[in-house]
């Protein structure tokens, strides 16, 4: 299922997000002096939050939301990127410290979690 892949991708960028942090953070500092890489993301973003709302219309589960959610924030994130990539870059500096990353990776371990093994 595509809910399962989606919850094994989140869990692997939340794992990279807390044990390379030091990567995360630089690579944070590179993509938001990158223009050209924050709109072609968006894209890519816009096209899988996408496709994850057409392949999974309905919202009657608890994994049928949480996958409608993550949908949503995909495709918004690349909308974001594709029309105001300079908000998204100065988002991304205000979130690139070890707090933030660390809880973003946690909160990214329990709803990947969620996805991957309660769809199992």
């Amino acid at each position: 299922m595509l809910v399962q892949v989606i919850g094994i991708i989140i869990i692997t960028k939340s794992l990279f997000l807390l044990f390379r942090q030091k990567q995360a953070l630089a690579l944070m500092a590179d993509y938001r002096k990158d223009m050209t890489l924050i709109i072609t993301t968006g894209f890519i973003a816009f096209m899988i939050g996408t496709a994850i709302l057409v392949f999974h219309p309905f919202w009657r589960t608890d994994k049928e939301i949480v996958t409608g959610i993550v949908g949503l924030l995909v495709a918004f994130k690349g909308l974001m990127a594709i029309f105001y990539p300079e908000a998204l870059a100065d988002l991304t500096g205000k979130m690139a410290n070890r707090e933030t990353l660390v809880g973003s990776a946690l909160a990214g371990l329990v709803v990947g979690s969620f996805l991957a093994f309660n769809c199992f």
